[in-house]
């Protein structure tokens, strides 16, 4: 870009002192000019790295997952023919036969190609995942068939490699919003990169499940909060609009992929009690409103989908997988949830990879120093934010959603067993994406106090170790 009256290159143009107040008041890096191809060479970077590492793994046909598979699998099936499983459905025939062919990482399945008895498969073959909204099996289902259509693969390897095109555009967006929250390139591509590196995100982008997008809709809200936060919000509804139309597109995903959203609705409510001089990029009545707002959201898609399903199927169907993670109440249910709550704040510590993928005492202990990592952003960034910052927000939230998934998930259980059951030991895939806004934090962070060489070494370090074991497989012997 050149000066028409010079002929010589044209300067960036520098911040209105005005506008770099404001931003500064609010916490908000300054803006500073850098060229777009170098944002373009690490978006190209990203996808690449994400669709490298998830066909690398897909390719190996690893047998089916112990995290409910075939059960998604028939799911986005059967929405590819415009059909929503419901109770008491047995996974299609079709599905049965391609499950023989990639086999079961517990069990010894029946030949490839046939379809055994109903009791030579885990839980009789049961769709018991029904209850989740469609809009990832639609979304899947229907892109399957024509990857299908086009190469020949088949249904199942198909869908696996469209987990290729969910962590790319996971980490692209990630990548953008931690931009648009002022972090400078190389950090953003950096954190996006270990976002998506990290075996929770890598593993659910491998198989069939609606996890696969929880990237995506976790930077999604990141990047919708970016555009809130930064002053001085002429147009503030439109990120209030962005962030509940957001929140029920994740919801209507599944309802624990909309946690980041219900973490920011908290982190608002949270700014909004504190005195003014803590909120300056917003009021109180915003605040509570667009809180509240994302939290009505989510709870509609959840309210309209369950009655939806309550309505079909077979009423006296028993879930058959009630009792192998839950267990009977045996006193107040609360007093059996509260110690299952300090287990949210392990949310990256992912110990899990698909057979022939990753040793599990690999996987175990980048988790364990993840969690680590992951606490100490949390509370590192609300000892450092400054008054109403996009990282007080972010670190809040990061704090209410680590603490608060497991009562959601608990929740949830009680309301599927009709008050009967609770998990004693909740997953921490449940909660992974408050690792991803964890990991946002932890950016702001390095931004702030100048630590990025830092924490893009660290990076790095983890972006390369995943990499080489997903070329070179796991070590003999694990």
């Amino acid at each position: 870009m050149t000066d028409a009256a010079e002929g010589t290159p044209a300067r960036p143009v520098a911040e209105a002192p005005e506008a770099a107040e404001r931003r500064a008041e609010a916490g908000v890096p300054a803006r500073r000019s850098t060229p777009r191809w170098v944002d373009a060479l690490v978006v190209v970077a990203l996808a690449a790295l994400a669709m490298m590492a998830v066909l690398t793994v897909v390719a190996r046909g690893a047998p089916l997952s112990v995290l409910d598979e075939p059960s998604h699998i028939d799911y986005a099936w059967n929405a590819s023919q415009l059909e929503i499983p419901a109770a008491g459905d047995s996974i299609d025939p079709e599905v049965i036969a391609l499950w023989n062919c990639y086999g079961n990482e517990l069990l010894r399945l029946p030949a490839c190609g046939t379809t055994g008895p109903a009791e030579a498969y885990p839980v009789s073959a049961a769709q018991y995942n029904f209850s989740h909204p469609p809009l990832y099996y639609l979304a899947t289902g229907f892109a399957a068939r024509a990857v299908e259509s086009v190469t020949g693969w088949n249904f199942v390897l198909s869908a696996r490699a469209l987990g290729a095109v969910w962590l790319a555009a996971g980490m692209v967006v990630m990548h953008l919003a931690l931009r648009r929250l002022g972090v400078g390139p190389a950090l953003a591509g950096s954190v996006a990169a270990l976002a998506g590196m990290w075996w929770a995100g890598l593993t659910a982008a491998t198989i069939v499940t609606n996890d696969a997008p929880f990237l995506l809709t976790t930077a999604l809200g990141l990047l919708a909060l970016g555009g809130a936060v930064d002053p001085p919000g002429r147009h503030r509804w439109l990120p209030a609009v962005l962030l509940v139309a957001l929140a029920a597109l994740a919801a209507g995903v599944k309802v624990m992929n909309a946690l980041p959203f219900l973490a920011i609705a908290g982190a608002f409510v949270v700014l909004a009690l504190l005195p003014e001089r803590y909120r300056p990029w917003a009021g109180r009545g915003w605040l509570l409103a667009t809180g509240a707002a994302m939290v009505a959201a989510v709870g509609a898609v959840y309210v309209l989908w369950t009655r939806f399903q309550a309505g079909r199927g077979d009423p006296d169907w028993e879930n058959p997988v009630e009792g192998v993670n839950t267990q009977p109440f045996t006193g107040t249910p609360f007093l059996e949830w509260l110690p299952t709550i300090p287990r949210g704040l392990s949310t990256m510590g992912h110990t899990y990879a698909q057979e022939g993928v990753a040793s599990g005492e690999l996987v175990a202990f980048v988790g364990g120093i993840g969690s680590i990592v992951g606490l100490a952003a949390i509370f590192v960034g609300l000892a450092v934010a400054r008054r109403g910052s996009a990282l007080a927000v972010i670190a809040i939230a990061a704090l209410i959603g680590s603490l608060g998934w497991p009562l959601i998930v608990q929740l949830q259980s009680f309301l599927s067993s009709g008050g009967t059951h609770y998990f004693p030991r909740p997953s921490a895939r449940y909660g992974a994406t408050m690792g991803f806004v964890a990991f946002a934090a932890l950016a702001l962070i390095a931004q702030r106090l100048r630590w990025q060489a830092l924490v893009i070494a660290g990076c790095l370090a983890v972006v390369v170790t995943t990499l080489v074991t997903v070329v070179m497989g796991p070590v003999a012997g694990s």
